[in-house]
């Protein structure tokens, strides 16, 4: 070392990464170790009082610190590490993390969950046996990214071992270009060239063009839709692990000649971040680009495929769960999402379809007028209780055409329409500035309209009509009324948070002051410089001792295990009644249920359980369960009605039931 720099320097080559060129430093500058440089570079980053990842910086002071120690500027260095990529790899609608670079800029960097998938272990390292040929080999920074499995410059496949003793090999390896175990090397490793199928390296070449790597004849295919190359990328990273999962595809189908059987082992993935074979991958990847092409054909006939290779039908198992209904449901999708939708409206009444009327009238092709159930279900991204609950309600009406249940396309289509230009919950909260309780209390007194919700059809989060949402804040703010601070007495005003404290014995909660502001039952006021909003109301303590005596006693509500607690029975039971009809309650929110005091007033006097009606009626316990059995006495609940203990009565039929 040298003052600040290393004695010995070299340029950064092409495409090296950052740990390779490390290493090399240490090799010329003749440390005793090959991690010297990069332990040098941690302890004066540490004596500074920073730490980073050598491997993946993160903070401008490690750029600050390498470039003064090797003279190279800080844009090649970011180039040197896997962060290079987050463009292309971090999904459209995540925003990557960046680092400021000073005159460079800032640059984005890849999020930690990014790097343990995107990016192969220090110890796990890939190589091209004929790019390590000649008097310098290095690791280059793209052979870091697990989507890589082939060299397109030489036309063969990236190895992950040593093909004389099979040892794994590290980045350190690939550098000095020598196996740890057996000193062979690794330019002799043994090539396996993919050159024979030069549609699927072409296909590749253009992958490796969506990372920015340098062009060795990258492939010009046809129909790709017309989107940014980042969402091409996750698309076809998301149909890879698809295929891989649904094990649509056998080894042969796919061109994996390796001598295993074909009849019964078809390609699997079992874990997303798994650490794929580069021949495999090599094959899947192709095969979920293939899919893109000739948009969207090809996609559509992937489709066909995995519903066929499903025993149910319409399988399209984690496809739709994990990617089309979830990670690919944003705007940036919409290409793929449009199409999705066309291929389920074309899932016509089989019945129909055989029909020659239907065979031969283009027109109806084109106006399909039915979707069965399923389909209907994919559209609309419900699980089938929440779609019998929709039916239940009238909001989804079944018909019954040519003896199969269906419902209309342009009533299921209108319905997923509504839901799309719906606000979530957490939005409501961020518009109206309240939060989640109030604005689920708001939703309960009818000031906002819900589309979905617990209460509404079963659904597990709330989604709101946004014009109601609007209107209601309008309607609540055009009530108040604008006033100076200077003219009032200090003291005198009271937020609304404040007023609900205050009126907290009279069950004044924010969403019923807001309410009656709306209603212009309580005076509200704007004070200057508080902000034009429901968090700059005001109320004044006078208004408020007005309001409160006239204030009508609001419903009280009882949680599921206090109802529990005071009947002397499991929540479980509780929820069964409810189940059973026995009980309704006047909320939900997930798996907590809420019910009106004044309803269980009224079960607890007109029910009563087996020992309460053995005293009445004078009889034993075991008399009253076998008048229960045999008809003289008709439980409402119990083993012999719902098959939940304990046996239940209603009080005007033991009644009835008294002995002579």
């Amino acid at each position: 070392m040298s003052g600040t720099r290393f004695l010995a320097r070299t340029a950064l080559t092409a495409d090296e990464s950052l740990e390779s060129y490390l290493i090399r430093l240490s090799l010329l500058n003749s440390y005793q170790s090959t991690n010297s440089a990069r332990l040098i570079a941690t302890a004066r980053l540490g004596a500074r009082g920073w730490t980073d990842n050598m491997r993946a910086p993160r903070l401008p002071e490690t750029y600050d610190l390498l470039e003064e120690l090797t003279c190279v500027s800080r844009k090649q260095l970011y180039g040197a590490t896997v962060h290079r990529f987050a463009l292309a790899i971090v999904p459209p609608h995540d925003t990557p993390d960046s680092v400021d670079l000073a005159d460079t800029g800032r640059m984005a960097l890849l999020p930690n969950a990014h790097l343990t998938k995107w990016v192969r272990a220090y110890d796990d390292a890939a190589f091209c046996p004929l790019c390590l040929e000649g008097s310098q080999a290095y690791h280059k920074n793209s052979w870091s990214i697990r989507a890589n499995c082939v060299c397109v410059k030489h036309g063969c496949l990236l190895e992950t071992c040593c093909s004389e003793c099979g040892s794994s090999l590290s980045i350190t390896d690939v550098t000095l270009g020598v196996c740890h175990k057996c000193s062979k090397p690794l330019s002799r490793n043994a090539v396996r060239h993919v050159t024979e199928e030069p549609q699927k390296l072409a296909m590749h070449a253009t992958m490796h063009a969506w990372l920015g790597l340098p062009d060795y004849g990258k492939a010009d295919p046809l129909g790709l839709p017309d989107v940014l190359p980042r969402v091409l990328f996750n698309v076809v990273h998301g149909l890879k692990w698809s295929i891989g999962r649904s094990r649509t595809y056998t080894r042969k189908e796919l061109g994996i000649v390796d001598g295993v059987s074909d009849e019964t082992n078809r390609v699997a993935i079992s874990d997303e971040g798994a650490n794929v074979a580069n021949d495999v991958l090599f094959h899947l990847l192709a095969a979920a680009f293939h899919c893109i092409t000739d948009w969207p054909y090809n996609f559509k006939i992937l489709l066909n495929r995995m519903e066929r290779a499903s025993e149910r039908g319409l399988g399209l198992g984690t496809l739709y769960t994990q990617w089309i209904a979830d990670r690919w449901s944003t705007s940036d999708y919409a290409f793929l999402q449009n199409e999705f939708d066309d291929w389920l409206a074309a899932k016509v009444i089989p019945s129909i379809a055989r029909t020659s009327r239907y065979k031969s009238r283009s027109q109806m092709h084109e106006n399909r007028l039915y979707v069965l159930p399923t389909p209907a279900m994919y559209m609309l991204r419900l699980g089938k209780p929440t779609f019998d609950q929709l039916v239940a309600k009238g909001t989804l009406i079944l018909l019954e055409v040519n003896g199969e249940r269906c419902l209309r396309l342009d009533e299921v289509t209108a319905l997923r329409d509504k839901w799309g230009k719906a606000i979530t919950l957490q939005q409501t909260c961020e518009r109206l500035r309240v939060s989640k309780s109030t604005a689920i209390n708001m939703i309960r007194l009818g000031m906002i309209q819900p589309v979905r919700g617990p209460t509404f059809d079963g659904a597990s989060e709330w989604l709101l009509d946004a014009a109601s949402v609007r209107l209601c804040l309008m309607n609540v703010l055009g009530a108040a009324h604008p006033v100076s601070t200077a003219d009032e007495p200090e003291g005198r005003w009271l937020t609304i948070g404040k007023a609900a404290q205050h009126a907290t014995s009279s069950n004044l909660t924010i969403s019923r002051l807001l309410l009656a502001i709306r209603d212009g039952r309580l005076p509200a006021y704007w004070i200057d410089g508080h902000g034009k909003g429901i968090h700059g109301l005001r109320i004044a303590k006078r208004d408020l001792a007005r309001f409160v005596p006239s204030f009508e006693p609001v419903r009280t509500v009882t949680p599921r295990h206090e109802v529990a607690a005071r009947l002397g029975i499991k929540a479980t039971v509780v929820s069964k009644w409810v189940t059973s009809g026995l009980l309704a309650p006047v909320c939900m929110e997930g798996n907590a249920m809420y019910f009106e005091k004044a309803q269980i007033d009224r079960f607890v006097a007109d029910h009563i359980f087996t020992e309460e009606a053995a005293t009445i009626l004078g009889i034993g316990v075991l008399a009253v369960q076998k008048w229960a059995r045999n008809g003289r006495l008709h439980p409402v609940a119990g083993p012999g009605v719902d098959r939940v203990p304990p046996l239940l009565v209603s009080t005007r039929g033991s009644g009835s039931a008294r002995p002579e």
